[in-house]
């Protein structure tokens, strides 16, 4: 139990204070400052004494055992006053490193016979397992003069794993088919399997072999058949652990965004019938997750995307490719998530991604990074900045001349902001599975 002096407290004190100085030149005044402080101690001890104790009080937490990186998580502590008297008081959690604290600084007075509940939106920055080890509880006492702060364990685990609040929103929309508001478009193409699923009118994107005819002469209008697709199909994400995922935008580093759309779209795939495989890399490959499909599967993946991280390295992309040419034999999607800035790296790119087309179809999903870019547009008549405007343009000059070189070359490729990622990389997936080219 600790106990702190307040503001008020403080602010008292300088009266007497006062008293002692001028005492100095007048033994009165002396006497009188040495009374007031007794007097103010024997307050002190009184307002001390009548402080109700956090021990009477009921306290109960609510704490996730699952957050999502990058979101305000709602963490909520209610504080029941079972006393006779009003009780003054404020909480907070003892946090890990990585998590900001996003809790009103209110000390809210509690009467007696009721509770409030303290919402606490704690915000976690890095993926993994936490331990929220204490809470304090703050009872200022009744003349405001001190807080007392006493500290309760709690010794609660809260992993937090890639943002499970965002793809419930997804989800949402995807049950509610309004898949639109998110950015998302379903393709217009259908689908090249052999069995028959619905018709529906004729629209200009569809192809001319499919119009049912005696449908449309019975109704008078062009009539399009509409097969069910195929949808036993396999997805390889490899992603980029190396040092280009480190960088942050927002708070959250290029991995985590990537960990991030992997799931949403994962979870879509597996719901669709597909299996999915994770490889990540850095100098060396680093962690595999199989081929895997169902529930289970998914509830793997999460567990596999939450415990990765980002290093400090360069990425070795032919050790990389060796291995998936040897490796990976079964036709699937290749989504490769990473960012490529030097022509020796888009050599390798070239030669192995024309090697794996042969067997496999994929799709280069590259990160923009957000900071570089403002630094590049920044106008300042620094000489410091200018250099790093200079340096940062010619980066994102070489890099679009890559991404160009990429898709003259037909490599799929998609460049994308982060907040651009989740969407897009959807609607890509959703074009393939509606074209069957899966």
């Amino acid at each position: 139990m600790k106990i702190q002096a307040t503001p008020r407290l403080l602010t008292v004190l300088i009266f007497p204070l006062a008293l002692l100085i001028t005492g100095l030149l007048n033994i009165h005044l002396m006497v009188a400052g040495l009374l007031a402080d007794l007097a103010l101690i024997l307050i002190a001890l009184v307002d001390i004494i009548n402080t109700p104790s956090s021990v009477k009080l009921k306290i109960e937490t609510h704490i996730p055992t699952i957050c999502s990186i990058g979101r305000k998580n709602s963490f909520r502590i209610t504080v029941s006053n079972p006393l006779k008297t009003s009780v003054k008081a404020l909480t907070r959690f003892d946090l890990p490193a990585d998590w900001n604290d996003h809790s009103e600084e209110k000390t809210v007075e509690i009467a007696p016979g009721t509770a409030y509940t303290f919402s606490c939106p704690l915000q976690p920055m890095r993926r993994g397992k936490y331990e929220i080890m204490n809470l304090n509880v703050a009872i200022t006492s009744p003349m405001g003069l001190f807080r007392i702060i006493k500290t309760l364990p709690q010794n609660k685990l809260a992993e937090v794993f890639p943002d499970i609040i965002n793809l419930n929103q997804y989800l949402t929309l995807a049950r509610n088919n309004t898949l639109a508001h998110a950015g998302f478009h379903r393709s217009t193409r259908s689908g090249n399997g052999t069995e028959l699923d619905f018709l529906r009118d004729y629209t200009r994107d569809d192809e001319f072999r499919r119009i049912d005819w005696k449908a449309s002469t019975r109704l008078n209008r062009p009539i399009t058949k509409v097969f069910q697709h195929d949808t036993s199909g396999s997805v390889l994400f490899v992603i980029d652990r190396g040092r280009l995922m480190t960088t942050e935008t927002d708070g959250l580093s290029m991995l985590d965004t990537a960990v991030n759309s992997v799931l949403l779209l994962a979870n879509v795939a597996i719901r669709t019938g597909d299996s999915i495989g994770i490889v990540t890399f850095s100098d060396t490959v680093k962690d595999v997750l199989p081929f895997t499909k169902g529930k289970s599967g998914l509830r793997t993946a999460s567990r596999f995307l939450t415990g990765i991280q980002a290093e400090s390295v360069e990425s070795n992309y032919d050790l990389l490719f060796r291995y998936l040419r040897s490796s990976i034999k079964k036709r699937c999607l290749m989504i490769f998530i990473s960012d490529i800035v030097d022509a020796i790296n888009y050599s390798l790119f070239k030669s192995h991604i024309a090697f794996l087309n042969k067997r496999h179809l994929t799709l280069l999903l590259l990160l923009r990074d957000k900071v570089l870019e403002h630094t590049a547009d920044r106008d300042t008549s620094d000489l410091e900045a200018l250099y790093e405007s200079a340096a940062a343009k010619e980066m994102l000059l070489q890099r679009r001349t890559l991404i160009k070189k990429f898709k003259s070359s037909g490599i799929p490729c998609l460049d994308l902001l982060p907040a651009e990622v989740s969407p897009r990389l959807m609607e890509k997936y959703m074009e393939i599975k509606a074209r069957n080219l899966l």
